[in-house]
């Protein structure tokens, strides 16, 4: 995004400047503007194509495994609530059937 952002003003400064420029001790002559070639341009255009595909895939893939932890998340939740559902019904019936560590004392006593 920088360099995308900066590459206007590069060009507009290098367009403008005609005269050569020093580098430390030495001169450095302008380049010869020229227009880009075809398959230059076409080269570009295929790389953006291509860097926007792959940011329409990396979203679709987020979207995708949002979907797949929430699935998750919910199989995690029901299977959670059957299991608590079911210690319920163990105990309730458990508690009902027998006659509980506190009765046998009062068995033993009246013996």
């Amino acid at each position: 995004p920088v360099g995308q952002a900066l590459a206007p003003l590069i060009e507009s400064l290098a367009s403008q400047s005609s005269a050569g420029f020093s580098v430390g001790q030495r001169f450095v002559e302008p380049r010869i503007q020229r227009e880009a070639s075809p398959e230059y341009q076409l080269l570009n255009s295929a790389i953006e194509e291509a860097r926007l595909n792959s940011i329409a895939l990396e979203e679709r893939r987020n979207v995708l495994n949002e979907k797949l932890a929430k699935k998750e998340r919910k199989k995690k939740k029901k299977k959670k609530e059957k299991k608590e559902k079911a210690q319920q019904i163990e105990q309730s019936g458990s508690e009902s059937n027998s006659t509980g560590p506190s009765n046998y004392s009062e068995m033993a006593d009246s013996e």
